[in-house]
């Protein structure tokens, strides 16, 4: 879905070597994810969203390694919410709502409000997340006419 949504698009894992091992792999899923981040950010940032302030969630959040990854790559802080499993909340602050114990998703979420604690970017990695990325970009854009659906073939 990022850079740019293409229902034929699929994964690739690019420049592995026989020096390569799983965890080099996994790194570069999360890294991969973090760049579809900043895709995103980048896009709400150009139709004048304020991406200032990131907060992790869920799973991903549990993970410092990767909420450092996606500082690094957004070039800011990012604040990661002491409770993660944040889907079981916000069904219960729908519910709130629904039934009637709280008058707005607002004022629910005001009385649940997670503290967090917040990831720096590493200045010394600035330049290699940004090479990466714009790698990552043109990588993608190579890629691009591979990912064509498939002609059906004519049966004779």
């Amino acid at each position: 879905m990022a850079p740019e949504w293409m229902a034929e698009a699929r994964g690739t894992f690019y420049g592995l070597t026989a020096a390569h091992g799983a965890e080099h792999m996994a790194r570069a899923l999360l890294e991969g994810c973090g760049f579809a981040m900043r895709d995103v950010v980048d896009r709400l940032s150009e139709l004048d969203v304020d991406t200032s302030e990131v907060l992790l969630l869920s799973g991903g959040a549990r993970s410092r390694v990767w909420a450092e990854i996606r500082a690094g790559l957004l070039q800011q802080p990012v604040d990661v919410a002491s409770l993660v499993d944040s889907s079981p909340r916000g069904a219960g602050l729908l519910a709130a709502v629904a039934a009637g114990a709280e008058a707005s998703l607002d004022s629910a979420a005001d009385k649940l409000m997670p503290q967090t604690r917040q990831i720096e970017p590493h200045p010394a990695h600035r330049a290699a997340y940004e090479d990466a990325y714009q790698r990552y970009r043109r990588l993608f854009q190579s890629l691009k006419p591979m990912f064509v659906a498939p002609s059906e073939s004519k049966s004779t």
